[in-house]
């Protein structure tokens, strides 16, 4: 699932309703009117912090997901960890990349600025529908990656020669395949309703949008809100089971012994070396989709006004939801390196690479 402004890209080009998040909106928004929580300066910070923030996470997002490529890449030890990871790290760049220009774009139109023609291409030259498209695929194959390989690690420790096939780099390139696929066709909406839009110039005739493609999105918002909470639940029990099963594997007496047989193990080493990197990913991920899903709980319950959530409060919430949801593409290569010795080894063993070959230029 994309972040909560990304949710219904299609209404910032279209206008086909209101949208909580919209340039539109935030121009509204901005000159609310007496008894909103906060007022139009605090909203300039909030997204000034949000522009500042999403630069930032996009730099961090690229350096380390181009190391993650490389210390997976040159990994010897061929297994579906790797391949789980590799895909996760090209995910991460696509999810952060493909936004870079619907971020100008809104930020130029949010702050009326006119040299932001980064955005303004995407917009006028009909890229809108395959950019959004491509942003939800990797958002939702990045999903689905964790919860196929949560799930696999779980079956390995219950029955690790039942399911051994499922650790083959082949087996797991099958799966990302078939994730992939599934995750294109979930979100070919994007790529429909905003090519429409621009051949139809729609967005300056908002009363013309086809019935059907209006109520296709309507579809489309809770099946994304339905599959989201799904991901966020399978991630959360399977993980749970996982850090039981270790734990009580290690505790008990014939863990133990195994473990003592098997300290040097390369197997083993890779199989800690999986758990580690499964753990770490599933925990970040947790923490950064929380936010979101509070937020549209907010929300939600605002348009029953069953709570007093105002347009300003969404606006803030919207921002600092959006940052740490991004968060989650941007720091896995920090959890990686604090949680794994072997990712903190393959790190330390690029820069003696690169310094290495400094060395012989200079010589």
């Amino acid at each position: 699932m994309l972040p909560i402004k990304n949710d219904t890209v299609i209404i910032n080009v279209c206008q086909v309703m209101p949208n909580l998040n919209d340039s539109h909106y935030w121009r509204v928004a901005s000159d609310t009117q007496n008894g909103s929580t906060y007022n139009q300066e605090q909203l300039n910070r909030s997204f000034a912090f949000y522009i500042f923030s999403y630069l930032v996470l996009l730099l961090l997002c690229t350096v380390g997901n181009i190391f993650n490529l490389i210390i997976f890449v040159r990994d010897k030890r061929r297994s579906s960890a790797n391949c789980y990871m590799i895909a996760t790290a090209i995910t991460d760049l696509g999810v952060l990349w493909l936004w870079f220009p619907l971020f100008f774009w809104e930020m130029s139109s949010t702050l009326n600025l006119s040299y932001a023609s980064i955005g303004n291409y995407a917009i006028t030259s009909g890229l809108t529908g395959p950019v959004t498209w491509g942003q939800e695929t990797c958002a939702n194959l990045a999903d689905w990656i964790l919860v196929v390989f949560s799930l696999e690690r779980l079956l390995v420790l219950n029955a690790p020669f039942t399911y051994k096939w499922l650790q083959r780099p082949n087996t797991a390139k099958i799966i990302i395949l078939v994730l992939a696929t599934f995750s294109a066709a979930f979100a070919v909406h994007f790529f429909v309703a905003n090519t429409i839009c621009f051949k139809r110039d729609l967005w300056a005739k908002p009363e013309q949008i086809p019935f059907w493609l209006i109520q296709w999105k309507s579809v489309q918002e809770v099946a994304q809100g339905v599959v989201s909470a799904l991901v966020f639940l399978l991630v959360f029990v399977q993980n749970l089971a996982l850090v039981v099963l270790l734990t009580r594997r290690n505790q008990s007496e014939v863990g133990k012994m195994r473990m003592a047989q098997s300290a040097n193990s390369t197997h083993t080493t890779s199989e800690r070396y999986s758990n580690l990197l499964l753990l770490g990913s599933a925990f970040l991920f947790l923490v950064s989709r929380f936010p979101s899903f509070v937020y549209r709980t907010l929300a939600w319950a605002s348009l029953f006004h069953s709570v007093e959530f105002d347009e300003s409060s969404q606006i803030m919430a919207a921002n600092i939801a959006d940052i740490i949801f991004f968060s989650y593409y941007s720091f896995n290569f920090f959890i990686y390196l604090a949680t794994n010795e072997h990712h903190r080894t393959g790190f330390i063993d690029i820069f003696r690479s690169l310094n290495k070959w400094a060395r012989n230029s200079i010589s």
